[in-house]
């Protein structure tokens, strides 16, 4: 029942603050991606924060889409060199997404 309790007061108090305040991702796009630096993108879009916002940012055909993505290859990349046992994972699953995310497949399945 405790449990219970707590995942009731977490949906009142974030998920359904949240989804009153964005819409849709188009929404979520333009209140937080557009407008506010990247650094703050993981107060408002918690875990794996980059790859989530990779995916939304290509979904709205968002203008900073390339400058993220460079930017996220870019740090990824120096997180290799100081430390390959940490960070080459997430950058080979960086390079994947993007990969991914770039697939003529996937850019046609898009429905507008």
């Amino acid at each position: 029942k405790e449990f219970e309790n707590e995942i009731i007061s977490h949906i009142d108090s974030y998920i359904l603050l949240f989804f009153e305040k964005f819409y849709n991702l188009q929404d979520l796009n333009d209140k937080i991606l557009n407008d506010l630096p990247k650094e703050e993108y993981a107060n408002y879009i918690p875990g794996q924060t980059n790859f989530k916002v990779l995916i939304i940012m290509k979904l709205c055909n968002s203008s900073k889409y390339i400058d993220f993505k460079e930017w996220a290859l870019s740090t990824y990349k120096k997180g290799v060199e100081i430390n390959a046992t940490k960070y080459g994972k997430d950058y080979e699953i960086l390079q994947r997404l993007i990969s991914y995310l770039e697939n003529e497949d996937f850019n046609n399945s898009i429905i507008d």
